[in-house]
């Protein structure tokens, strides 16, 4: 059972989503392609951070442990005029297969308990 709380994505957060995109991205990559597609590391994805944050500032969301405080998943949206589009979304792979990106989508576009002003702060127990 995999346990989570999502909450707005905040600056403080940016190592670790670059570790995390690396992390994700890699893995997919060398288990269907056989070579990762970032070599240099999580520097190599810092850059995605950056862009989105300077495109639409406090739109992302990152699913959190609550045992140790990791990031177990990650989600870059932009909200629109009618609709919202997904940026980046990410899972470590420690948590792939338990259910974390379909929060993160919901969250950011159709939660209740959520909006895309960054009201974010409730936990689920899968």
């Amino acid at each position: 059972m995999a346990e989570y709380c999502l909450r707005a994505m905040e600056p403080r957060d940016r190592n670790e989503v670059a570790e995390l995109i690396c992390v994700s991205t890699n893995y997919w990559y060398q288990k269907n392609r056989g070579t990762p597609i970032f070599s240099r590391g999580p520097e190599a994805t810092e850059i995605f951070f950056d862009v989105y944050q300077a495109l639409d500032p406090g739109c992302g969301v990152v699913a959190e442990n609550p045992r140790n405080g990791r990031l177990m998943g990650s989600c870059f949206y932009h909200p629109r005029e009618h609709h919202v589009s997904l940026g980046i979304m990410n899972v470590h792979p420690n948590y792939f297969g338990r259910g974390v990106p379909g929060p993160c989508c919901n969250s950011s576009s159709t939660s209740p308990s959520c909006t895309v002003s960054g009201r974010y702060g409730w936990c689920r127990a899968r």
